[in-house]
C-alpha cells in the first residue's frame, strides 16, 4: 500500500474514533437518564426504550471499533 491510501486510512481511523467517542458521551447520558428513573417505572416502557437504546448504542460501539481494527491492519 503507498503512503497516500495509509494516510487516507490512518484520517478514516481518526474519524471512527471520534464517532466511538461521541456515541460514549451519548450512550454514558443515557445510562445517567435510566439510572434515575424511579423504582416504581423500571418496568416502563421509558425504561426498557433507554435500555434497547444503551444497547444499540454499545453494538455500534463495538462495530466501530472493529472497524477500527480492520483499517489498522490494513495499514500494516
Amino acid at each position: 500500500m503507498n503512503n497516500s491510501r495509509r494516510k487516507l486510512l490512518s484520517e478514516l481511523k481518526k474519524v471512527i474514533d471520534d464517532l466511538i467517542e461521541d456515541i460514549t458521551v451519548v450512550q454514558t447520558d443515557e445510562e445517567d437518564y435510566r439510572d434515575n428513573i424511579p423504582e416504581n417505572l423500571q418496568n416502563s416502557e421509558k425504561y426498557a426504550t433507554s435500555e434497547a437504546a444503551i444497547s444499540e448504542m454499545q453494538f455500534a460501539i463495538d462495530y466501530l471499533q472493529d472497524a477500527g481494527m480492520n483499517l489498522d491492519s490494513a495499514c500494516e
